[in-house]
């Protein structure tokens, strides 16, 4: 594995062809270079039950969390938009009847939420 400019590639021999990629690999502005991407992750509330239900909430966090009577567990730390934080536990969102799913900041800004109650007016 050779590094060049910041990318990173298997060199298969010495051939032409591959010290040919090599320079052109080199000359290739790190502007150009594949970057890795930061989007937030978002917990939607898809069960009538959970707290406040099709509201989005950046997830701000893991930790292992100890309920009142309850043993040890690693939670989501989550922020609604009017500031409001909770708690919800990772066996909520990936055990055998999830409650919750996570959704991406590209959904939550088309709208496309899960479990967002739409309602309809007769005419």
């Amino acid at each position: 594995m050779e590094a060049v400019n910041g990318n990173s590639f298997i060199r298969c021999c010495s051939s032409p062809a591959c010290k040919r990629f090599a320079a052109l690999l080199a000359k290739t502005p790190a502007a150009l270079s594949p970057k890795k991407s930061r989007e937030k992750a978002f917990l939607v509330g898809i069960h009538p039950y959970a707290f406040r239900p099709g509201t989005p909430a950046e997830i701000i966090g893991v930790y292992f969390a100890t309920p009142k009577g309850h043993k040890t567990r690693p939670c989501y730390r989550i922020r609604f938009s009017d500031g409001k934080k909770d708690w919800v536990p990772l066996s909520e969102i990936h055990g055998t009847i999830p409650t919750h799913v996570i959704i991406s900041e590209l959904d939550v800004r088309v709208g496309k939420i899960p479990g967002k109650r739409v309602r309809y007016q007769c005419r």
